[in-house]
């Protein structure tokens, strides 16, 4: 254990890059009744392959009669056991040429005499591998290790010690960590933040955020708390549970597997329904304190999906960018804030949007948060002495004090000491030298310059070739393993082919004069052996490339630039060192980089699209449209985007979040004047679908910009098919901004278009938009006349229709039951969620009116299920309080109505608070309803709401205001109208 310990170090680091765990003695503590053979023995029986690396000792030699009777060191015990276990061996013997110190090499005979029996052995019996020096071993080994893996089946995609760890599901109170975290670095000091996570443990919030930058130790300081402090702060404490999302995996997982520990089953016991799951877990917390870490939660933020993540840096993140991936994370985080005695903690790089007030950006009731920043001093002399840095205390603190003590500075410090050459580790040196930390000017510079200042001189002192490793890194995802990195080597030199001896080559043989062969000969065979020798470099250089790869690899560690986590064999760094390294790349090597891995993504197993359930799970497909964006060929990424990722994006992770942020560069593009060609046959589904997710997510006016910047285009050049698609997008977009009187006039010159380009699907599709309007705004009989004239009654596959059908009979008081169950089945059956919400959503309203308050709460249960699966804000949460009021659960309803406090309360919520008590909200929340539902006057009302607001005003003795009526003389026009029916009149004259 302790022979050659930089090549076992080098050999551990190819291990853990090849995917797999290194079973070593220093990652065993001491065992009660065990000694050297057995201890040893057992880590054979252990492992998958036996890696024997051999030098120039042989070896610890125990004495043991009966288990060593021919006294055997024991390195070669471990070899022949394995050999008899029937283990895969790798045999590695330094070479003649490695250089060793005397204290490296047997001196005693018999030694000498078994080490020499061994390797006759080993070359006889093995194929053998011969390294010159720590980091040939390392590439070596790591090779060896990769085509072991070539031979064997391929496992499933993921198949890595995270689900290994989900499979052996723990017992409480026994903690299941998954998987379980390993410190790649000492813990050190964090006393103070330690005492703050004990004093969140006494208080009333369920959750607290540990929010920080990348590399300051978030998941550290959390697994420490969790193993050293958690069981005596937190009293009767029943089961924790350790979750790392930097593993891939979904909110939805969690909740699943969680469940499954808690309530001790087995998670194939547990529904996938995560609506379901995320209730019963709230249950389950609330009933016995337990502790759920999840570690590395911005993995589930839209933020870490952007195509340009790599570059951006976690203090520029727009606040949208701070919600969840998957809409319906955002629910169960809010309802984990109420998951009292229980406790969670989050360790993130950014603060979840859903946990904070929309007004002052302050974390909701419930909720705790706790910034990680720089160290204390004491910490930070105990950081730069775990480092070996030497030097004055006060100095250092002096001089640490003008950036903050910033942990990751620090680092970058200390890996700069630690590669002075004129006195390494020496700090006092370092600092005094006018080349080195004395030309540090930090005097005259804000915390922030000293920063950047600080780093930009750090990768100043950087090799060429180190830095292109790291810069070429920086411009990939925010984190990748080791497979992907090694394709961006830049120390592989340009492939070369051997050169052909003069008398082989072709050309030789042509010359038939002997004589004047004999005269050339000379001159050829100096070119060939020029030749050669650029060939043998060439060669030399390949040999080279992995192990000077990795030791730059290693470099970058060891100065702070890089950060590798052992566990998951991958690298990240720090945003900011990201974005500096990104800026400084030059923009031919970058799109080389981006190039080389989309090249290596490209060659992977493609992603299972049609059965992903979760957004990891079509990471490959996302890596390479970043790539492609990156490199500028948006065509093939609005095709790729189109044709794979849109429709399992859109539809089934419902992540609209995700799609502005991914179409929105492409759209820039397009908008651009230097984009043109085949680039526009794309702009109709990119401007539709931009202005779609903008829409969904709340962003009416981006929406409404998108798709009138691409009906000005169309209706420019004419393409008036693809106007009505504009037009049918704007009506949504009118719809969901209550826009009466536009939807109502859109729909009438839509529908006018169509008849005129006399396709008949276009036909009907307008004529439903029509026919919905009118029956919003109470216009019954013009509805009925678009039902007959363009017979909507035989579109019985259109949940839409027969949903208005059923709503227009309701308001007029003709009500049919049949109507509602034909339709919701017909929802059902074609996986309609949009329309299933909706048909729940208001039969809840009408058994309320109808004074079923038990039975309307079940269906709106299922319809806030649905809605939160898509990620829509519902009306269903008021309507829910309502219910929950009228069964006398009024805590129960105001924690409902404080859901929707700041989303337009309407009708609804008035009626909620009435059945409360509280006649005076109630009254001015139906006041702001009458008045939305007004709009602009008759006919352009919305004839559902604004008659039960006012009959409830009447009800709460409140006066029904006069407001204004301009609904026939201030009607608004449809944007390029005039165009429009210019086009139409032209066709039908035609």
């Amino acid at each position: 254990m302790n022979d050659l310990p930089d090549h076992r170090e080098r050999a551990k680091d190819a291990i853990i890059r090849a995917g797999c765990m290194p079973v070593m003695m220093e990652h065993s503590t001491a065992e009660p009744q065990t000694d050297a053979i057995d201890f040893s023995l057992r880590k054979v029986e252990q492992a998958e392959i036996y890696v024997g690396v051999f030098a120039l000792r042989y070896g610890y030699i125990p004495e043991d009669q009966q288990r060593n009777p021919d006294n055997l060191s024991i390195t070669e015990l471990e070899y022949r056991h394995a050999k008899r276990l029937g283990k895969k061996v790798l045999i590695f013997i330094a070479s003649d040429s490695h250089s060793f110190l005397p204290g490296q090499i047997d001196q005693e005979p018999l030694a000498l005499e078994k080490r020499q029996a061994l390797y006759r052995l080993l070359t006889t019996d093995e194929i053998v591998g011969f390294f010159n020096n720590p980091d040939d071993l390392g590439s070596k080994v790591y090779q060896a290790i990769i085509e072991q893996q070539a031979k064997q089946p391929k496992e499933a995609p993921n198949a890595t010690a995270f689900f290994s760890a989900k499979k052996s599901i723990r017992i409480p109170p026994e903690l299941w960590a998954v998987p379980a975290y390993t410190l790649t670095n000492a813990f050190i000091g964090r006393s103070s933040e330690l005492d703050k996570l004990d004093i969140w443990a006494d208080s009333d919030d369920s959750i607290l955020v540990v929010e920080g930058i990348g590399g300051l130790g978030k998941s550290a300081l959390t697994w420490e708390w969790l193993n050293s402090r958690a069981e005596h702060k937190i009293s009767d404490l029943y089961g924790r549970l350790w979750w790392s999302f930097y593993e891939q995996t979904s909110l939805a997982d969690f909740a699943r597997h969680a469940l499954a520990y808690l309530t001790e089953r087995e998670v194939d016991a547990v529904s996938n329904d995560y609506n379901k799951n995320a209730r019963e877990l709230v249950i389950a917390l609330n009933e016995r304190p337990s502790l759920l870490v999840l570690d590395g939660f911005e993995r589930s933020l839209t933020a870490y999906h952007r195509w340009d993540k790599a570059q951006q840096r976690d203090d520029q993140i727009e606040t949208h960018m701070r919600g969840c991936t998957n809409p319906a994370d955002a629910y169960l985080l809010k309802w984990l804030a109420s998951a009292t005695p229980s406790k969670i903690l989050i360790s993130s790089r950014l603060f979840p949007y859903e946990l904070e007030n929309v007004a002052d950006r302050s974390p909701i009731p419930g909720v705790a948060k706790q910034n990680l920043d720089g160290l204390s001093e004491e910490d930070t002399l105990q950081f730069i002495r775990h480092h070996k840095i030497e030097g004055d205390a006060k100095e250092i603190l002096r001089f640490a004090d003008r950036f903050g003590r910033h942990s990751l500075v620090l680092k970058l410090v200390c890996g700069m000491i630690s590669f002075y050459r004129a006195d390494p580790k020496n700090f006092d040196a370092w600092l005094a030298d006018p080349n080195y930390g004395g030309s540090l000017r930090l005097k005259d510079l804000d915390l922030k310059q000293t920063k950047t200042h600080i780093l930009e001189f750090a990768l100043s002192g950087l090799s060429d070739k180190t830095r292109q490793v790291l810069q070429r890194i920086a411009v990939l995802s925010e984190d990748v393993d080791y497979d992907t990195i090694k394709v961006l080597n830049p120390y592989i030199p340009e492939e070369m082919n051997a050169p052909i001896p003069v008398t082989d080559s072709i050309r030789w043989q042509y010359i038939w004069n002997e004589d004047h062969k004999r005269k050339v000969f000379p001159e050829h065979e100096k070119r060939y052996q020029a030749e050669l020798k650029k060939y043998d470099q060439y060669k030399m250089d390949l040999g080279n490339a992995v192990p000077d790869f990795d030791a730059a690899l290693d470099e970058l560690c060891e100065r702070g630039l890089l950060q590798w986590d052992v566990d998951t064999n991958r690298y990240n760094m720090h945003p900011v060192v990201r974005g500096s390294a990104s800026d400084q790349i030059e923009e031919q090597d970058r799109k080389h980089a981006l190039k080389t891995a989309r090249d290596h993504f490209a060659a992977l197993p493609e992603d299972d699209l049609e059965n992903a359930t979760d957004i990891a799970q079509i990471s490959n497909s996302m890596n390479i449209y970043y790539c492609l964006i990156g490199e500028g060929l948006f065509e093939e990424g609005a095709k790729l985007y189109e044709e794979k990722l849109f429709g399992v994006i859109r539809h089934r992770f419902f992540a609209f979040d995700i799609i502005v942020e991914h179409l929105e560069p492409v759209q820039r593009f397009i908008d651009s004047e230097s984009s043109a060609g085949d680039i526009q046959r794309h702009g109709r589904w990119l401007s539709n679908s931009l202005a779609k997710a903008y829409d969904e997510i709340g962003k009416c006016r981006e929406a409404e910009d998108t798709i009138l910047k691409s009906l000005e285009s169309n209706v420019e050049n004419e393409r008036w098919n693809w106007v009505i698609d504009d037009l049918s997008v704007l009506w949504n977009i009118y719809v969901g901004d209550d826009r009466l009187a536009e939807q109502a006039r859109l729909s009438a010159i839509s529908l006018e278009l169509s008849e005129a380009l006399g396709v008949k699907e276009e036909v009907t599709n307008t004529a439903h938009q029509y026919y919905c309007s009118a029956v919003v705004r109470g216009q019954f009989r013009e509805a009925e006349s678009i039902s007959k004239s363009y017979e909507l009654e035989s579109q019985t596959e259109r949940p839409n229709f027969i949903f208005w059908t059923w709503f227009k009979d309701w308001i007029q008081g003709k009500e049919n039951d049949q109507t509602w169950q034909k339709g919701y089945a017909l929802a059902q059956s074609t996986g309609d969620l949009w329309h299933q919400e909706m048909f729940l959503r208001w039969y809840a309203v009408w058994a309320l009116e109808q004074s079923r308050g038990q039975e309307a709460l079940g269906f709106i249960d299922e319809a806030l299920a649905l809605a939160h699966k898509m990620g829509k804000f519902s009306t269903s949460h008021a309507v829910k309080a309502w219910a929950l009021a009228k069964v006398n659960k009024a805590e129960d309803a105001v924690k409902e109505l404080n859901l929707i406090e700041n989303n337009k309360p309407g009708y609804a919520s008035a009626r909620a608070w009435l059945e409360i008590g509280e006649r005076e909200k109630a009254k001015q929340i139906c006041l702001n309803a009458y008045a939305k539902a007004w709009g602009i006057g008759a006919p352009f009302s919305e004839v559902f709401t604004l008659g039960r607001s006012h009959r409830l005003l009447l009800r709460l003795g409140e006066k029904v205001p006069e407001l204004p009526n301009t609904g026939n003389s201030q009607l608004p026009e449809v944007p390029f109208e005039k165009e429009i029916s210019a086009a139409i009149a032209r066709m039908k004259t035609s």
